[in-house]
């Protein structure tokens, strides 16, 4: 599986995206890293955020989960707004507690973005039961000056403020702000239309609203490829561009209009059936009589 991914890693001599970069070298970017421990949704978020962002009528999996991929893959997904020029950053794969070789690397990576970036998303689920945070903090140079903004976002929130860090005297100061996201409820593994991705979807705007409110860091284009995806190469650090899920990877959102149509079909699908036996009767019996 590693092989795989490391075909797809991206090589600045005949990258289209690095091309791009270097056409738009002076105008401004801004940096969205978004971190987190495995498995807290941080692709999820991304998908959603991208979504208001970008104004999609439907939902895409630009940003594909660690659970569902079936390439295993430790490093940074990225993808970049040619519009807005934003340039979103997902470290993934990340254990903050581990000191070998591969994390490391990844830390030195996570350390260097932090500083390049305009503001970083701290993706998780509830702190209590979370590791690492510590780490991460000093990673990310929180305690000292930091040149980027740092937001909680406070995934599959159950009503219990006690689950934020900005809701503690040691960490409240660190956080720029905090948005809770309530969990999306499922059917037949589609998202169901509901008071919580009622909810969610509204967080959604006023994370896309917080972003454009933020200041520049005076990053530009012709600066990225020195000042992230170089260091990525001088760690060894896998990075994979996810622009080519832009136009495809749609996902399903569930209502009660889907179940209606679900019911027809499977009424169909039932009478089908004993249309054909019938009809098969019904010709069986004339062909009897004439006999």
């Amino acid at each position: 599986m590693s092989g795989n991914i490391q075909s797809q890693r991206m090589d600045y001599q005949d990258d289209q995206f690095f091309k791009f970069l270097d056409a738009n070298q002076d105008k401004p970017v801004k940096v969205i890293s978004v971190i987190g421990s495995s498995g807290v949704g941080k692709s999820f978020f991304l998908n959603y955020l991208l979504q208001d962002i970008e104004q999609q009528k439907h939902l895409k999996n630009i940003f594909p989960s660690s659970q569902s991929s079936q390439i295993e893959f430790c490093g940074v997904k990225y993808y970049l707004n040619k519009e807005k020029f934003l340039l979103f950053l997902e470290f993934e794969g990340i254990d903050y507690s581990k000191n070998n070789e591969q994390m490391n690397s990844l830390k030195n990576c996570l350390k260097d973005c932090a500083d390049a970036s305009t503001c970083i998303f701290y993706v998780h689920q509830n702190s209590r039961t979370n590791k690492g945070f510590e780490q991460i903090l000093t990673l990310i140079n929180t305690q000292n000056q930091r040149n980027a903004h740092l937001f909680e976002i406070l995934n599959l929130w159950n009503g219990d403020t006690i689950q934020s860090y900005s809701q503690s005297q040691e960490y409240k100061a660190i956080f720029s702000d905090v948005f809770y996201l309530k969990a999306l409820n499922f059917k037949k593994k589609s998202i169901q239309k509901d008071s919580n991705l009622i909810q969610f979807l509204d967080k959604m705007q006023d994370i896309n609203r917080s972003i454009d409110s933020l200041n520049l860091n005076k990053m530009y284009c012709g600066q990225l490829n020195q000042q992230i995806f170089q260091k990525f190469r001088d760690n060894n650090v896998k990075f994979l561009n996810m622009e080519k899920n832009a136009v495809s990877n749609q996902l399903q959102t569930y209502s009660e209009k889907d179940e209606i149509k679900i019911q027809i079909i499977q009424k169909i699908i039932l009478i089908i059936p004993f249309s054909y036996f019938s009809i098969f009767s019904i010709i069986k019996i004339i062909v009897n009589n004439r006999q």
